[in-house]
């Protein structure tokens, strides 16, 4: 979830009155532009006694937030950078679920570090569960894009080279298709499908 800033009091009651309606057990939240020193008590106020954990090694205002509740689940983290936080879920039937959260840097260039973590990452889960959801900053496809150019670009290349070599592909969802919106009208409005939940083969034969 983009929440684009979380210091303000009514959006983390938004926030937490949506993991309470909709019966979220685990979530992510990038642009949170909150220092780490505030993380703590602005979980607290959302969702008293879950657990945490945030990229702000990487970042003074930490892009990504995984916040879980450890009653249902225990969420292992294995691996964070500056565009992902990786762990692992153990279910209640044992099985063991891989997890990455993703929200990639606008610069292509520097997207490729995260192609290149993603791909070493699924070798090690191998035929394990693996979700991997966020925003990549990138489109897969032409038609994921409504008005403006339709093209292929080198960074939309990389990314689905990527995928290819990480053997994953989209899950089905459900509700809004495009997540990224230029705020211009007309003919200048182009909306975008920048978020992408992704699963293994690993992912489809359990679930």
């Amino acid at each position: 979830w983009n929440i684009r800033g979380l210091n303000n009091p009514l959006k983390q009651e938004e926030v937490g009155q949506f993991i309470l309606s909709n019966k979220v057990a685990i979530c992510s939240l990038f642009e949170t532009k909150t220092l780490e020193v505030r993380v703590q008590q602005i979980v607290h106020r959302m969702c008293k006694n879950w657990e945490y954990t945030t990229n702000h090694a990487f970042t003074e205002q930490g892009r990504i937030w995984v916040v879980w509740d450890p009653s249902i689940l225990k969420f292992e983290v294995t691996l964070t950078t500056d565009q992902a936080v990786y762990g692992k879920v153990v279910l209640g039937n044992g099985t063991i679920v891989h997890l990455s959260f993703i929200y990639g840097l606008c610069d292509h260039r520097s997207r490729r570090d995260l192609w290149k973590d993603l791909i070493f990452n699924s070798q090690r889960v191998a035929t394990a569960p693996w979700l991997i959801l966020g925003d990549f900053n990138v489109s897969r496809h032409p038609q994921d894009q409504l008005n403006g150019p339709p093209r292929v670009t080198k960074a939309m290349n990389e990314f689905n080279n990527c995928l290819n070599a990480m053997e994953v592909d989209n899950i089905k969802s459900v509700g809004r298709f495009f997540t990224r919106f230029n705020k211009r009208e007309g003919n200048s409005a182009v909306n975008k499908k920048l978020d992408h939940v992704l699963g293994n083969w690993g992912w489809h034969r359990v679930f």
